[in-house]
């Protein structure tokens, strides 16, 4: 965003932050979803297995260290 104004900065922040996802963990829905419009424009990825794609270890791992909830402190979630 070019905008520098903190207030309104703050103020589309807390009209937002409850749609934002604190931790991104890997669904089903959204691979399927995203396998659809790429599978649209290359056929390569139609022939791919979605449960080789969702993976959360790495996240997992972000979570087992205490990274999320480090960052939902500061940030009020």
């Amino acid at each position: 965003m070019a905008i520098r104004d903190g207030e309104v900065l703050n103020t589309i922040y807390n009209l937002d932050k409850e749609k934002l996802m604190t931790k991104p963990t890997p669904t089903a829905r959204v691979a399927k979803s995203m396998h659809y419009l790429l599978s649209r424009s290359s056929l390569d990825v139609s022939g791919i297995n979605l449960d080789s794609v969702i993976e959360p270890r790495f996240v997992n791992k972000l979570e087992n260290a205490g990274f999320f909830e480090e960052m939902n402190r500061p940030y009020g979630k």
